[in-house]
């Protein structure tokens, strides 16, 4: 992977060994960190010095060799030892007295790592030596460390994953492993080295209270228990899969864009309903908008509200054809849903009509791709595909998943352009992007419809492990380009847009943008996007699932990382 803009390094890892028993399993865990291509400073033993001194490169600075009376953490046990007790509960062989200092010792190796600086970046990793080691595919990881070095992090972060709920009972954290943390810290250096600064102001409370001498995440778990004024890391509930151990919230580097121009489009209204997302297409030299109306807003706290009492969700859609000037509408029409399927439809719904409807091109004729309920016949959400009319949508084929599913959403039209003038485009969708599947509509012999997947593409960036959706892809002089999104679980739910470009032969990643908010973090759905005549891009958003505007953002706004 290359950046585009990467002149200014933003991330340093830091790291320690100290234990020479393995010397090929300590290079092999060496070469892990190095091979992220992240400016890496690391601390070792004499014994490790001389092993690893020879593999360093431009990107890994190995201190000067240490011994471990050097360390501040050395002289406090050692003042205080004889009156000390190991945990009840330990791996005799390993977890030993010495085993722990360094371990301890992880504190210091940051500050003074902070203090030297070389890169002179703003934020830190802190990653146990055989973290990286571990996972199981070092391309995705180091791929996402390169492209999280590029985006817009937060002046003031401290972020810490573990496994446990909070500490308990301060008496837990005595006598066996307690994992609330585990081996990263990740932050700016002004909150890591205050970080720091507290352990070393409490782990002599610790050490006097309890006469104990425990993992330094115990004593993090027990600070944080009965300090909590003073502690100001952020935990995050760390991944089953080892890859994703360094995805924190997408909050610590998610900003909203700094428009152009933004201005509210919406000209048309709908007694108790309730103007939501919209959907763009430029079809015979007009631009179009398709906005979903609702007859529910939810709510601060993500509850859903429903003004007509009715507890279900009712959809409408609305046409509008925009000025080329004002890109406000100048004529709006209700779509009216006359579509007829040949079974029985679901007895109740709890939502009717077309959900997040999408409008693409294919073959010279205007289609849709939206989700719905009420046009099935078991209930369950599906993608529903068919023609596209002013005024009026006549028909649709329900297309079910390549596996059964309790909801579709997000399926994203994608063409292949035909090799001659003469042959038609062909029609895909992108249903999943880990891996990124691209599927074609196929047909049974009962005449039903469902997504056969033709290809599957690795995308090895663990970003990608979230996305979905969410516009069509557009075709530009460079590849085919689009937004996709994802979300995390707040209360209510934030979401982050990235823009990606496609190769338009194969649909490869050819490159995606840093994450971005566009006015805060919360529920913001974009699935309206076109590049203007300046080359700036032009969003149609909807904010809290309602309150749609259109955002005019400069290109320049985004860093984009080349995939590669």
């Amino acid at each position: 992977m290359v950046m585009d803009n990467n002149t200014h390094r933003k991330i340093t890892i830091v790291s320690a060994v100290f234990d020479a028993q393995n010397e090929n399993e300590i290079i092999s865990q060496f070469m892990a960190l190095k091979q992220t291509n992240i400016s890496v400073i690391l601390f070792a033993s004499h014994t490790c010095h001389k092993i690893l001194h020879e593999f360093c490169g431009d990107n890994v600075l190995l201190m000067p060799p240490v011994n471990i009376e050097d360390f501040w953490i050395h002289t406090v046990y050692n003042e205080q030892k004889n009156r000390l007790n190991m945990p009840d509960h330990r791996n005799l062989e390993k977890d030993t007295e010495t085993y722990f200092v360094y371990r301890h010792a992880k504190h210091e190796c940051i500050e003074k790592a902070i203090h030297e600086n070389p890169w002179n970046t703003s934020y830190f990793i802190w990653m146990d030596f055989d973290m990286l080691y571990r996972c199981t595919n070092m391309q995705s990881v180091s791929n996402y460390l390169q492209w999280l070095n590029t985006c817009n992090w937060k002046d003031r972060v401290l972020t810490m994953p573990g496994g446990w709920s909070i500490l308990g009972n301060e008496n837990d954290a005595l006598n066996s492993p307690y994992w609330r943390f585990c081996g990263i810290i990740i932050g700016d250096k002004d909150s890591i080295l205050e970080f720091c600064n507290t352990y070393k102001n409490y782990l002599p409370v610790f050490l006097e209270q309890h006469k104990k001498w425990v993992w330094e995440f115990n004593v993090w778990a027990w600070i944080e228990k009965c300090y909590p004024n003073e502690w100001n890391a952020t935990w995050y509930q760390e991944s089953p899969n080892i890859d994703e151990l360094l995805m924190c919230s997408s909050d610590h580097y998610t900003k909203p864009v700094k428009s152009l121009k933004t201005w509210n489009h919406i000209t048309h209204s709908i007694d108790y309903y309730f103007p939501g997302s919209s959907a763009y297409i430029r079809y015979q030299g007009n631009d179009y908008l398709n906005t979903r109306y609702v007859n529910y807003w939810i709510a601060e706290n993500g509850h859903y509200v429903f003004p007509d009492k009715s507890h279900k969700i009712k959809n409408k859609n609305v046409l509008s054809i925009l000025n080329p000037h004002t890109g406000s509408p100048d004529i709006n029409y209700e779509i009216k849903e006359n579509i007829v399927m040949n079974y029985p439809y679901y007895g109740k719904p709890i939502s009717t009509g077309l959900e997040d409807v999408r409008l693409f091109e294919h073959n010279g004729q205007v289609k849709y791709v939206a989700t719905t309920i009420g046009y099935t016949s078991h209930g369950k959400p599906r993608i529903i595909v068919g023609d596209y009319g002013v005024a009026e949508i006549h028909n649709g084929d329900i297309i079910e998943p390549p596996t059964d599913t309790y909801c579709e959403k997000n399926w994203i039209p994608i063409m292949k352009k035909g090799s001659l003038p003469n042959v038609n485009d062909e029609l895909f969708f992108i249903y999943k992007w880990n891996p990124m599947q691209i599927g074609k509509i196929s047909q049974k012999d009962d005449n039903s419809k469902y997504l056969e997947i033709v290809e599957s593409i690795e995308i090895d960036s663990l970003i990608f492990h979230r996305a979905r959706g969410s516009t069509p892809f557009l075709e530009t002089e460079e590849g085919l380009l689009g937004i996709v999104h994802f979300s995390e679980q707040y209360t209510p739910r934030h979401y982050y847009h990235m823009i990606v470009l496609l190769d338009k032969d194969n649909f490869n990643v050819l490159k995606y943008s840093n994450t971005f908010c566009f006015e805060k973090l919360g529920i913001e759905f974009c699935i309206g996007f076109r590049l203007t005549e300046e080359k700036n891009y032009m969003f149609w958003i909807s904010r809290h699932d309602r309150d749609p505007c259109t955002l005019i953002v400069p290109a320049d706004e985004f860093v984009f990382s080349n995939y590669s």
